[in-house]
This record gives C-alpha cells, sequence and structure tokens, in this order.
C-alpha cells in the first residue's frame, strides 16, 4: 500500500495540509470570514454552477482543513468501535466499519480541494452580494442545497455544481466523488506500468467492487440492506449467520487481503474499506511528516492514541 499511496500525494492541495490553524465552522458558513468574488453564476437548464475569484487562501484553507480533519478522526473513531465486540452479531461492526471508509473518502477528497458542501440561505446571500457588478457571468440566482465543489490551485477559483436532479443523497455523491478520484489515481499510475502494476490490479479490483453500474455503488446499497433489510448474514437471526459472523469479526481485524476476488459482497466491503482508509491514514501521515508545524502534525500529535488504529 505504500505505493499506491504515494499516487495520491501529487493530488494534495498542499495549502490545506499546510495550514497552521483549522476552522471549526464548516466552509459555506463562514462564507461572511472570506474574501471572494463572485466571477459566475449559471442557474439554467438542469443545474446550477458557480464560481468564486478566493483574494485570500490562508482563512479558505484553513477552512477545508477544519472540515478534512474532522472526517479523519471521525473516521478513526468509527474504526475502532468496527473493533468492538457483540456476542453473535457483527451488524453494527460492518456499519461502523463502512463509515470509517466513508469518513475517509470525505478527507481525501477534501484535501485534493473537492467536497460536498450544503448552501444555505445566508450563504446564497452572500454570494449574491459578491457579484460587484460582474453582470457578464451571471445568470440567475445560486439555489440551495448539496453543491460538489472543486478548488483550482492555479486560479484561486472554487467552482460549485449543483445538479438539479438529485441522485440519492449525499452518500452517493461522495461514492460518485470517490471513482472520479481513482480514475485520477489510474490516470497517473499508467504512465509507469511497469512499477505500478499491482497497484494498478488492486485499483481496477477496487473499483469494479465500489461502482455497481453507472450511478450505482455497491458500499451504500450493501449498508442499505444490512440497515433496512437485516441482510449480509450479519445479524444473528437471520439463517445460517453463525459462520459469517464470525469470518466477518476475524475479517476486520485483520489485515488487508489483496486479493478482492472470490469475496461475498460483505466480505468484499470490508475489504474494501480498508484500502481507503489506510490511504487516508498514510496519507495524513505523510503530511504531518511533511509540515512539523502544521495542524496536522498537532493534530497526531494530541490524538495519538486514537490515530493508531486508523
Amino acid at each position: 500500500m505504500q505505493k499506491l499511496s504515494r499516487l495520491v500525494l501529487p493530488h494534495i492541495v498542499s495549502g490545506i495540509v499546510s495550514a497552521r490553524r483549522s476552522a471549526h465552522d464548516r466552509l459555506f458558513e463562514s462564507l461572511n470570514d472570506l474574501e471572494f468574488i463572485t466571477r459566475k453564476i449559471d442557474n439554467v437548464d438542469q443545474s446550477c454552477t458557480v464560481e468564486l475569484q478566493i483574494l485570500s487562501e490562508p482563512p479558505f484553507f484553513q477552512l477545508l482543513a477544519g472540515e478534512a480533519h474532522r472526517f479523519l478522526l471521525a473516521s478513526a473513531v468509527s474504526k475502532q468501535r468496527s473493533f468492538q465486540q457483540q456476542e453473535d452479531n457483527a451488524a453494527w461492526q460492518v456499519i461502523e466499519h463502512y463509515y470509517a471508509a466513508y469518513y475517509a473518502i470525505h478527507y481525501l477528497i477534501r484535501i485534493s480541494g473537492i467536497g460536498l458542501c450544503n448552501l444555505d440561505s445566508s450563504s446564497v446571500s452572500r454570494i449574491e452580494q459578491c457579484c460587484y457588478g460582474a453582470s457578464a457571468g451571471i445568470n440567475g440566482a445560486p439555489v440551495r442545497g448539496l453543491y460538489t465543489i472543486k478548488y483550482n490551485v492555479d486560479t484561486q477559483v472554487l467552482t460549485m455544481r449543483k445538479p438539479q436532479a438529485r441522485s440519492g443523497g449525499s452518500h452517493v455523491d461522495a461514492w460518485r466523488l470517490w471513482v472520479e478520484f481513482i480514475d485520477r489515481l489510474v490516470a497517473h499510475l499508467e504512465k509507469d506500468m511497469s512499477e505500478y502494476a499491482s497497484e494498478a490490479l488492486l485499483l481496477s479490483l477496487h473499483k469494479s467492487f465500489v461502482q455497481r453500474s453507472v450511478g450505482h455503488f455497491n458500499p451504500p446499497i450493501l449498508r442499505g440492506e444490512i440497515n433496512y433489510q437485516f441482510k449480509g448474514g450479519v445479524w444473528p437471526f437471520e439463517r445460517n449467520s453463525t459462520n459469517s459472523i464470525r469470518s466477518l469479526k476475524n475479517s476486520i481485524l485483520a489485515p488487508l487481503n489483496r486479493s478482492l476476488e472470490s469475496l461475498t459482497p460483505w466480505e468484499g466491503l470490508v475489504e474494501n474499506n480498508k484500502i481507503i482508509m489506510d490511504l487516508a491514514a498514510r496519507t495524513f501521515d505523510h503530511a504531518a511528516d511533511s509540515y512539523p508545524k502544521s495542524i496536522c502534525r498537532s493534530l497526531k500529535n494530541k490524538h495519538k492514541k486514537l490515530l493508531e488504529y486508523s
């Protein structure tokens, strides 16, 4: 996994992981604290796109660093909880393990300048106030709701996109962004397949598991089946669940099984969760080591015992 984690590093926004402080508020709750100009509002057809020119990066990076590291810590807490044993039941262990991976995704995409954010009425007002006569790029008003965001370091422009038609909720959006992230890693390793042949195979198997079909992703579907349909052989009252419960408990505690084929969907969920969590942990450790005066190093020292589980 060490070589695979190296593929993540070129996609990291250094300003985020090197931030010396992190904000406690979310990005769109704190637009009044940011200096920016609204360059574009395009609310037509079936989508809404907004572009913000960030004028001062440090406060912006602090907000993204705060969001990213809260997700990392939530991932570590959830992973630790997934190790807690409950007699004759593995349902909540598997669900906690899923959330540990889900939060790790949010950490990894955010430190790459990508994420999901909710735009509320006060954020909409602030964006409209910062148009400053740039009427040529303004077509309509921004709408409230969940947006995907992407920051361009070269242009210092934050692009926000909200499809009008919802496609399954924030979990589906997060896994969609994760598949896009995997595609970027694959594009990078394809430049040196002789060096990364093993990693290419692992990512191919991982993506095949995560993406069931276009717009449909195995991890949130399996989570829903456990939570609401009592499926997966993880509940004690399921038929013939004793062996699967034992197997999944052992799998959660074991290192990654790189052979991701010939697994049940539930075993596949656990093993593929490990890939995501391992990438997040290694990336965080690299950032903390590379930026000794950053909030990463501070958090690593403060939460040393917790992060040992990540």
